[in-house]
């Protein structure tokens, strides 16, 4: 019978000493038992790989968009938050289009925000 995607299962694992006193320590800082803490690492490496390849995906289709596009691309996907947008809030920022395309959806926020 196939296990659920949310069930919890043991799994027995082989590390050097070393690396299971760092865990451990870290696990203390932390205040997590060893098992937390390994799962909460394992899980942020694959949100960070995860990360990596939506990062690239976007690369590619920004690489492909006329210049004066980018920067309000950037701007909208920051605006959907997450780590995908801090990536699209730093790349807006390090990139002139970016600043321009930010600096003009601020400025036509703000009449917005005064009206309220």
């Amino acid at each position: 019978m196939a296990r659920k995607p949310t069930e919890i299962i043991a799994l027995s694992l082989r590390v050097r000493e070393e690396l299971r006193r760092r865990l451990e320590r870290e696990a203390k800082k932390q205040n997590h038992s060893l098992n937390a803490e390994i799962v909460h690492r394992l899980q942020r490496s694959l949100e960070r790989d995860q990360g990596i390849e939506v990062e690239e995906a976007i690369h590619g289709q920004l690489a492909s968009m006329p210049k004066e596009q980018i920067g309000p691309a950037l701007v909208a996907l920051a605006g959907i938050g997450g780590s995908l947008g801090r990536l699209a809030s730093m790349a807006a920022i390090v990139t002139e289009e970016g600043r321009a395309a930010a600096l003009e959806r601020l400025a036509w926020m703000q009449p917005q925000k005064e009206g309220k």
